[in-house]
């Protein structure tokens, strides 16, 4: 985590997975599948890499590079999911863990709320965010998780898409109020 003296640099992330290993009762090890990030603010395609041409431990730490250069993540459920999921690859490839990451978490970090579903599609609906959740069967991600030729494509419009739709989400929610603060993500302790 840096100390910004001009505009923070925020950067939006989202990781897909598949089960690895079948450790206990419905509870499954992880393996990364596909990374996407895009700076908010920039122009121009949110950048992927796949498990088709990028091996797992190699994204989590092309990922994490990104993460510790930046000011603030955000992402849906990134406190949850995206960054332990990050940090378990991490330790997978022999890597160091991530430091302390500031956050603001579209899911986790919403105002008190009940009676609502908390989905990123579900939420972006209810404010009127236009960019569309990038529908994906269960048969095409199977495809896409074991790497049948021609699945790739409908695997990195999904990750890229969540990654835009979190952005205007992030706005969104933030125009109206619907965000508490940032929050620093601690990797040395578990968060949930």
């Amino acid at each position: 985590m840096r100390l910004a003296t001009t505009a923070p640099r925020v950067l939006d992330i989202d990781v897909e997975c598949l089960p690895g290993h079948w450790i206990a009762a419905d509870y499954v090890s992880k393996i990364i599948t596909a990374v996407a990030w895009k700076w908010v603010g920039e122009r121009g395609h949110a950048s992927v890499l796949t498990h088709y041409e990028t091996p797992p431990g190699s994204m989590a730490e092309t990922l994490a590079a990104f993460v510790e250069d930046a000011d603030l993540v955000v992402g849906h459920y990134i406190r949850g999911f995206d960054l332990p999921l990050l940090n378990g690859n991490l330790l997978r490839a022999g890597r160091p863990p991530l430091e302390p990451v500031l956050t603001v978490d579209t899911k986790l970090d919403l105002v008190k709320t009940h009676g609502r579903s908390l989905s990123q599609r579900n939420l972006a609906a209810m404010v009127g965010v236009r960019a569309p959740k990038v529908d994906v069967t269960l048969a095409e991600w199977e495809a896409f998780n074991t790497r049948t030729p021609g699945a790739r494509d409908k695997g990195v419009e999904r990750v890229r898409g969540d990654v835009v739709q979190n952005i205007a989400l992030y706005r969104r929610l933030a125009e109206l109020g619907w965000l508490g603060g940032p929050r620093v993500w601690v990797p040395e302790r578990r968060q949930w």
